[in-house]
């Protein structure tokens, strides 16, 4: 027989699969500590583990020819098959008494054990191993076959390669029937070479497609993920549209991204609009503030919570248009940004509460406390004239008074001057009231 190439020499391919087996171990377990929700990558990161200990047992008996090593690195490995079995039940959602599965690993164990102490029993050895690698790959597919399973990409990948195992382990168990009656078994370097890089492309296939089993179940979580913060989102839309209130959600730019139906009608939305992802700018053309003067951009609630997220904005009112020339809406706003958005992130809520009856009725009480205030006026200055009118009359008295006096007969001079001088003062008395 020709000799077979150096690099498929049993020791480089061993040395190969060991550091195959470790990447394996450190990729699971890097998996496993960052998702501990996935199953499976626990179970394959200590199959890694172990594997990595039989290649290095390996490697130690092609230094030191060392049979007895033999058996342990086959037994180490054959534990390493059933944790990846276990990992892919796992990962299925399957159910397993571990009791009974320890069990038959120390069983196992034992038996390989025996074999390995039997220098005549290497065939039955090498047999035992792939018979029991057979009946963990047979395990595999059946699981793999189960109809409740997804048909995915990646479980047909693993299914393709458990079939591509069993065949390989069916061939060389029929090699090796004939050898375990009678011939001693027997392989040079190069043979065996061949088989270890059969064993480590085998496990390369393998490392990929758990990978992509582990992928594959990420991104199923993610959907998951995705479906349950659409069906809540849908669900806390639908209780806003029971409000009495109108609910936008805008983005950094002033576009709508969503809005009830209530927010719609007012601010004169498009209703579809507000639903099909279609974004809508919101105008705040002809909106004033609270004293009627027209609304600077910037003044408005959700530019004034853009500019200061830290800060939301309360009870400020506006005043929108309505569908009359003459008749206006009143909103009283809040806007806020969303829960766990940072400045310039979307979205920015903004909440309305139509106050238009609220402020009519305020506008009501001023008008009539001002007709009120009106009328206690006009009561006052009645008081005043009727004040003024009373005594305008006593100073019209006197000097009537008088002149009666001196209407009755002839007067004295001193009598006349008095008189005269009463009267004079009188009249004094009605310039000084109506000044």
């Amino acid at each position: 027989m020709p000799p077979h190439p150096s690099v498929f020499s049993a020791p480089s391919m061993a040395l190969a699969a060991l550091l195959l087996a470790a990447t394996f171990a450190l990729v699971f377990l890097a998996a496993h500590r960052r998702h501990p929700d996935v199953p499976g990558p626990g179970w394959w990161s200590l199959a890694g583990l172990l594997a990595t200990a039989s290649f290095g047992g390996l490697i130690y008996r092609f230094a030191h020819q060392g049979e007895s090593y033999v058996g342990l690195a086959n037994s180490t490995l054959l534990v390493a098959v059933l944790l990846c079995w276990l990992g892919v039940r796992a990962h299925l959602g399957r159910t397993t008494r571990l009791g009974w599965i320890w069990l038959f690993a120390a069983v196992m164990v034992a038996v390989n054990a025996f074999l390995s102490w039997q220098p005549e029993a290497r065939a039955l050895r090498q047999l035992f191993f792939i018979l029991v690698s057979g009946g963990l790959t047979l395990a595999t597919l059946r699981d793999l076959l189960a109809p409740a399973l997804p048909n995915g990409g990646s479980t047909r990948l693993l299914l393709a390669l458990s079939v591509g195992e069993l065949l390989a382990l069916l061939g060389a168990g029929l090699e090796l029937l004939p050898v375990a009656r009678s011939v001693p078994l027997t392989f040079d370097d190069g043979e065996a070479g061949i088989i270890m890089a059969a064993f480590f492309l085998s496990s390369l296939l393998r490392l990929v497609i758990y990978l992509l089993l582990v992928f594959q179940r990420l991104q199923q979580h993610a959907h998951q993920a995705q479906d349950s913060l659409r069906q809540r989102e849908a669900l806390t839309w639908d209780m806003l549209e029971g409000l009495r209130a109108g609910v936008l959600a805008l983005d950094v730019d002033g576009s709508v991204l969503r809005a009830n139906a209530l927010a719609s009608t007012w601010l004169r939305l498009v209703p579809a609009a507000a639903y099909n992802g279609t974004r809508l700018e919101l105008s705040t053309s002809g909106w004033v503030d609270e004293g009627g003067l027209p609304l600077a951009p910037l003044m408005a609630p959700h530019q004034r919570a853009l500019a200061d997220p830290s800060v939301p904005v309360k009870d400020g009112v506006v005043g929108i248009p309505g569908k009359e020339p003459t008749a206006w809406r009143w909103l009283l706003c809040k806007a806020y940004m969303a829960r766990g958005n940072a400045a310039g992130s979307a979205p920015v809520v903004l909440t309305l509460v139509d106050v238009t009856a609220v402020r009519m009725a305020q506008e009501q009480e001023r008008e009539q406390q001002r007709r009120q205030l009106q009328a206690q006026k006009m009561e006052a200055l009645g008081s005043l004239a009727s004040g003024v009118a009373h005594d305008f009359n006593n100073v019209l008295a006197a000097i009537r008074g008088y002149i009666s006096l001196l209407q009755a007969g002839p007067a004295t001079p001193d009598e006349l001057t008095h008189a005269l001088g009463q009267m004079e003062k009188a009249a004094g008395k009605g310039r000084d009231l109506v000044r």
